[in-house]
This record gives structure tokens, C-alpha cells and sequence, in this order.
């Protein structure tokens, strides 16, 4: 808690430096404390990076492969699906790598994982790579990429290194989420420290103490010590005891005034519009209904998700298969699998799938790991539905006529009867 003296009977040397002083308390957040590094200090960056990065990383990796007609059939027996799903290299886990390839993507920028290869050239693990040490190299005239990483004896070549970015400004060195945000988050680090520093003060002002008679240095040093005392030791009673004639002015601005809970709710907002998030995923409730919470998990599958899925896929095919079999094998990220903590959404979407004949039974039992049952693999339709061109031809008749051959009916045969 800051404190400065006050002598009424001052010479005009003294008052000079005190207006310095004064000056330089009331230049409230002039010099922000805000380092890249504590970005994920902050709640609602950490709280971004970890919906994100899970959300991704709980989704299996299916490889599927297409057919001369364009079908496609998931191949579980793919070498790749092992390390996809399973273990992409010894230390690290599907979940693993993939949580931290995004989260270095949001936080760091870019996303590396080499490829490895026995001699025969086949994959064997995608090992992981810190951002820091990896360093890419451009060359103009091939068009071609190289990559020196810390532990490789030989440069990598671009065919062999998983690069994921998401922004960039020269097309080869990914720009992290952080760097974009860095004004928002150092008001959002600046408005937490100045909270936090205001209630270790014991939620006590700065200010200035006044008093008419001429105090000495010692003097003075013994008030500001014992005052210090009172407000910051937790040992103490938080009382402090005046001397006769010295009054107390409190100069900062306290947190009602200066709006810090507004502000830090401010804080949130925008950094969820930096990382493409709703406020709601970041746990801000101050706005949300039951519609709007169905609202913001659909939102946040198809905005926010999605576009780092593609990320992801693009590269994984474009490096992980040759162009010849690019053609024939394709991977994907199994999206249903979004729906899976929602019952009713994926009784709904398996509903849809049966009826309209897109997918079988043991398909969908599949999908749900449970096993095939017999004549499972017919598809079914609807009975109700039709084509446009049996419908034309099975109008019924006129209503006109279909009456009037009713009544002939009728009056041929009461005729018959009566005769």
C-alpha cells in the first residue's frame, strides 16, 4: 500500500517532489506486467486451449478407402490406424499428441511432428516436436522447405515433418492465437495482478497522510512502517493508530470506481472472440438459457472445431500417403463421435441414418461397439415414401368421376335386384 507525507508548512522544493511522486501513483497500469508466457494464467485462456484442445483429441481417426466409385469403406486394418489411434509414437498416447499439437497451434503458433520410417520407407511413429525447437527454411528458388530440429543429426525434409498453423504471415512460420490477443490479454493480466494486489493489501487504499507539524525523516519512516504493518502483515490487527494532528486521504481509485469485476468479465468476452469461442464454453453463464446452451455446443462443433479437423486432415493425407495412394485412401476425424455425450442427438442421428436407408443395422451396432446380428446388413426405407415419377403415375382418379361410377354402381345394382 503506498503512502506519502503531507506537510502543510513544506518548502516549495519538497511540494515539487511530491507532485513527482503523486504523478507517478495516480499513472495507473502505465507499464503493463503482461509476458507472453503468463497467458495461461489467465482462466479464460486456459479454459479456451483446454475445451479446444480436448474437444479434438477425443475424436477418433478413421482411414478410409475409396473405390473406383467413389465409396468409402473404412480400412481397420490400415498400418497407419495402430499409430492414428493408438499410440503415434512410444511416449504419447492418440489423446496425448493431439492435445498438444493444438495447443501448441493456439498458443505457440505452430505444430511439428516428425515422421518416422524404417528402411523400407513405411511409417513406424509421428514423434512430437516443441515448437522452440524446430526451425523451418525457405527456399525461393525450389520451392521447398527443410526443417532443423534439435536431436536430428540431418535436416528433415518437408515430406517427412507435420506442420500445422492456422494463421501465418509469410506462408511458412504459424502465427500463434496469442500474439494476435496480446493487447486484450495484458489488460485482462493487468486488471487480475491490480485485484490481487488490492486485497493482499488487506482491500486498503493508497493515500496520503497530512499533518500541520514538521515531521523528520525517522519520524516519518516510523508512521510509514507502522501503517504498512497494520494493513500488510497477516499477523496484525489491521488497525492502524494515528498521531495527534495527522489525517488520512486515500488517492487511488478503489476497485467499485475503477469497475474491475466489470472489466474482468469484459476480459472474457474478448478473448473468446480471439479464440473463435463462445463465452458460454469459458463457463461466462451471465447470458445463457437451455436454448442457448444447445445453441453454443452445435456453434462450437461446426466454428470451432471443425476448421482445426481440416487442419489437421490436409496435412495428415498430404504427408502421410504418396499421390498415388492419396487417390484411394483418405483420412478422417470421426465427427459423430462428437454427439456421443448427448443421447437424444444420437438416437436421432441413427434414427435418420436407418430409416432413409444410409446406413445398416450392424452398421450402426458398430458404430455403438456392439456386435453384428444376423440379416443386419439389409438397408431399410420407409414404405410411405416414393419417386416423383410413381407418383404422377398412381394419381387417383378424379373425385368427379370416381363419384359418379360409385352411383352407377349402386343403381345397377338395385336394379338387378328389383328385376
Amino acid at each position: 500500500m503506498g503512502l506519502f507525507f503531507n506537510n502543510k508548512k513544506s518548502t516549495t522544493t519538497e511540494q515539487v517532489e511530491e507532485r513527482s511522486l503523486l504523478t507517478g501513483a495516480l499513472s495507473f497500469n502505465s507499464t503493463s506486467s503482461y509476458i507472453s508466457s503468463s497467458a495461461m494464467r489467465l482462466s479464460a485462456v486456459y479454459a479456451a486451449c483446454n475445451s479446444i484442445s480436448n474437444a479434438v483429441a477425443s475424436l477418433p481417426v478413421n482411414i478410409y478407402e475409396i473405390d473406383g466409385n467413389g465409396f468409402k469403406n473404412i480400412n481397420y486394418q490400415h498400418q497407419l490406424s495402430t499409430i492414428l489411434n493408438k499410440q503415434p509414437s512410444s511416449n504419447l498416447s492418440r489423446f496425448n499428441f493431439f492435445k498438444l499439437i493444438i495447443s501448441s497451434v493456439l498458443l505457440k503458433g505452430n505444430g511439428y511432428a516428425a515422421i518416422i520410417r524404417d528402411l523400407k520407407g513405411d511409417i513406424t511413429a509421428i514423434r512430437y516436436l516443441h515448437s522452440e525447437q524446430v526451425t523451418p527454411n525457405y527456399n525461393w528458388q525450389t520451392d521447398t522447405i527443410i526443417y532443423y530440429a534439435t536431436g536430428f543429426k540431418q535436416p528433415i525434409q518437408s515430406k517427412d515433418m507435420l506442420h500445422f498453423w492456422m494463421y501465418s504471415n509469410d506462408l511458412i512460420n504459424g502465427v500463434s492465437t496469442i500474439s494476435y490477443a496480446v493487447n486484450s490479454l495484458k489488460l485482462a493480466t493487468d486488471a487480475s495482478n491490480h485485484s490481487q494486489n488490492f486485497y493482499k493489501s488487506g482491500a486498503a487504499s493508497s493515500g496520503l497522510l497530512k499533518t500541520d507539524i514538521k515531521l523528520t525523516d525517522s519520524q516519518k519512516q516510523q508512521i510509514r512502517q507502522s501503517w504498512n504493518y497494520a494493513f500488510s502483515d497477516p499477523n496484525s490487527s489491521g488497525i492502524a493508530v494515528l498521531p495527534l494532528g495527522v489525517d488520512y486521504q486515500a488517492i487511488t481509485i478503489n476497485p467499485k470506481d475503477a469497475m474491475l469485476l466489470e472489466s474482468r468479465q469484459f476480459d472474457v468476452i474478448e478473448i473468446a472472440r480471439f479464440f473463435n469461442i463462445s463465452p458460454i464454453k469459458l463457463f461466462d453463464l451471465t447470458k445463457t438459457s437451455y436454448s442457448s446452451l444447445e445453441q453454443t455446443q452445435l456453434s462450437f462443433l461446426e466454428d470451432t472445431i471443425n476448421p482445426f479437423l481440416i487442419m489437421l486432415e490436409q496435412e495428415l493425407n498430404r504427408k502421410l500417403f504418396t499421390l498415388p495412394e492419396q487417390s484411394i485412401n483418405e483420412i478422417q476425424f470421426d465427427r459423430s463421435a462428437m454427439l456421443s455425450t448427448d443421447k437424444q442427438s444420437l438416437a436421432e442421428y441413427y434414427k435418420s441414418m436407418l430409416v432413409n436407408g444410409i446406413m445398416t443395422i450392424n452398421e450402426v451396432r458398430r458404430s455403438l461397439n456392439l456386435n453384428d446380428i444376423d440379416n443386419g446388413d439389409n438397408l431399410f426405407m420407409q414404405l410411405n415414401m416414393s419417386t416423383i415419377k410413381n407418383i404422377i403415375e398412381q394419381t387417383p382418379p378424379d373425385q368427379k368421376e370416381l363419384k359418379q361410377k360409385i352411383k352407377a354402381k349402386i343403381v345397377a345394382e338395385s336394379d338387378n335386384k328389383n328385376g
